[in-house]
């Protein structure tokens, strides 16, 4: 993974999708291949968790997707079925001890198996309850088997 971080100098390029008064200072923004990916609200990097999620999040952007709602995983799981197996995690924020290691063992395992999140319990209906159902401090990760 290869990350690099650069600054806009507002005061001498005017970039306005990067200094607009409502930018300046609030987001980092994450690029691959030279284009713009993800867009980090600063105050969400808040430590050394939230950064190396961020980063990882950005290297595997196109690989890891947030989902939002059940239908974006059914879909998923169809273009999974018979020939890979869905590890799917619920997290209750992303920027967590939790979001980063999910990230870091997507990153060691992404040729085994298709990783995805959500932060939406809109995500995860029609799965299994989970034993820790209702607890928002709890996360939750889901082997869909996909191949059988």
């Amino acid at each position: 993974m290869h990350v690099c971080l650069g600054q806009v100098e507002c005061g001498e390029y005017q970039v306005p999708s990067y200094c607009a008064s409502d930018k300046i200072n609030r987001f980092a923004y994450g690029f691959r291949g030279g284009q713009e990916k993800i867009a980090f609200p600063l105050d969400t990097l808040f430590n050394s968790n939230a950064i190396v999620a961020s980063a990882l999040h950005l290297a595997l952007i196109n690989t890891v997707p947030i989902l939002q709602t059940a239908r974006e995983r059914r879909n998923l799981e169809k273009r999974c079925r018979g020939h890979c197996d869905l590890i799917f995690a619920c997290l209750r924020t992303l920027g967590t001890l939790e979001h980063r290691t999910f990230l870091e063992v997507a990153h060691a395992h992404q040729s085994s198996f298709v990783f995805a999140i959500t932060t939406y319990t809109a995500g995860t209906l029609g799965l299994p309850p989970s034993p820790h159902s209702g607890e928002l401090s709890v996360f939750s990760v889901e082997n869909i088997i996909c191949v059988h």
